[in-house]
């Protein structure tokens, strides 16, 4: 095991990938990296996500939609370099 995997358990290049994610994530704007936030790492449906930002389920869905998009373009791009 490398130092770095020894600390955390997680062998580097998942480390390096959940860095990649996690600096993606962050680019999002606001509102989609909201979106994103609540539905996938929180949980909550389309319905409450949209309780909590005060939009519709509508809004929800297609803010999640774009971000799954962007992030999926940004990660395959830094996967290329």
């Amino acid at each position: 095991m490398t130092g770095r995997q020894a600390e955390t358990g997680i062998p580097p290049a998942e480390s390096e990938m959940a860095r990649q994610a996690q600096a993606a994530l962050m680019r999002l704007p606001a509102k989609q990296r909201a979106a994103v936030v609540l539905t996938i790492y929180d949980g909550l449906s389309h319905a409450e996500a949209a309780k909590v930002l005060r939009c519709s389920e509508t809004t929800v869905s297609w803010r999640v939609f774009a971000a799954k998009r962007k992030l999926k373009r940004w990660l395959i791009a830094s996967g290329e370099k």
